[in-house]
């Protein structure tokens, strides 16, 4: 059965929206063996931007050895290396054989330091394009002195010029800290922040993909979607979904309302979640982010929000920053990170 707006899994083909840009400066990267980071809330494409520049590469004919770890559940640096060791040396052992001059390594004593600089050495030695793809990265922060694993890792990549690198993450924050402030692998990172789909592209999608399949939805409500989810790709292909299984024909503005009311309901005890676990001065700051606060520590704000003092707010922020609720850009301006999240907030708990 064929899934014409993806959010139940990746999106691929002709699901994969736009990104032109993205995929274009990633294609670079892997070609050029160059070090990427990409990084966006979760659900905002990344592994849709990763697997479909790793299809195009192989369309164009470029031979790639892709390697990918996933450290959705790795919490130590043991398991790191161990990881790294379940998925190198095999991969290691395959080519070795076949090479004519084959590197002496033995794989049942191979130290950290070689394990790390494995990759780099197989792209030379045997000429390999290798891809060493990393999901969830900034879960090395969690491991037991994680910011000085990254300092001795980094240290290593950072002298590997045969491989390509691409560090991909959902914590907005944590990747921020890891390639911005701790300023890990140097300074020739390339960065892809995965935000909103463009509208115009997004809004076409929705309205052609109705109109392929004999069903009619009017640019307007289309942009209504989208305008609705702030172009969030995940949240704006659910709610085209919702629309398109409420009818068999038309779509007019009642459906547009159960759908809206039935995305809210799907994400409903999620954000309940989330705010159990607030403390009330927690939930006094997002009162004032959502409502578009700026100048927290100002007398009135301070007051009318009951943040106490300056630095109270400064712990709360920090604490919110870590938690992936909010984020902050280059100019400290601070917001929510989930547009849904955001609407749930203003709309269903901070009620007057």
């Amino acid at each position: 059965m064929e899934i014409l707006f993806a959010y139940e899994k990746p999106a691929e083909g002709a699901q994969f929206i736009a990104r032109k840009d993205e995929s274009a400066k990633l294609i670079r990267c892997v070609k050029n063996k160059k070090k990427t980071v990409i990084y966006g809330a979760p659900k905002t494409g990344k592994t849709s931007l990763v697997r479909n520049v790793f299809q195009t590469l192989k369309r164009s004919g470029f031979r790639d050895l892709v390697i990918s770890f996933d450290l959705f559940n790795i919490r130590s640096r043991t398991q790191f290396m161990e990881m790294l060791s379940r998925e190198l040396l095999p991969v290691f052992e395959r080519y070795n054989v076949q090479s004519p001059l084959p590197l002496d390594i033995n794989p049942s004593n191979v130290s950290e330091k070689l394990m790390m600089d494995l990759p780099d050495m197989m792209a030379q030695h045997f000429g390999l394009n290798i891809v060493i793809y990393f999901n969830e990265f900034q879960n090395i922060l969690g491991f037991d002195q994680g910011d000085k694993f990254l300092e001795d890792y980094s240290g290593v990549v950072r002298k590997h010029h045969s491989v390509s690198y691409i560090f991909s993450g959902s914590c907005i924050n944590r990747m921020k800290y890891i390639f911005n402030e701790l300023g890990c692998f140097g300074n020739d990172v390339e960065k892809i922040y995965l935000g909103a789909i463009d509208r115009k592209p997004f809004t076409d999608y929705i309205v052609s993909t109705f109109q392929r399949t004999g069903r009619v939805i009017e640019q307007d409500m289309a942009e209504e979607i989208y305008d609705f989810c702030k172009g969030h790709p995940w949240y704006t292909q659910h709610f085209a979904s919702i629309c398109y299984d409420s009818t068999i024909g038309y779509i007019n503005q009642n459906i547009i309302t159960h759908a809206r009311e039935a995305l809210i309901y799907v994400h409903d005890s999620n954000f309940r979640e989330i705010m159990r676990e607030l403390t009330t001065n927690q939930v006094n700051f997002l009162m004032a982010v959502n409502e578009k606060v700026s100048r927290f520590c100002s007398a009135d704000v301070l007051e009318q929000y009951n943040l106490i003092s300056s630095a109270h707010v400064a712990r709360v922020k920090d604490s919110l920053l870590k938690k992936e609720i909010i984020t902050m850009d280059d100019e400290g301006n601070v917001s929510l990170i989930d547009p849904l999240f955001e609407y749930w907030l203003k709309y269903f708990y901070f009620i007057e």
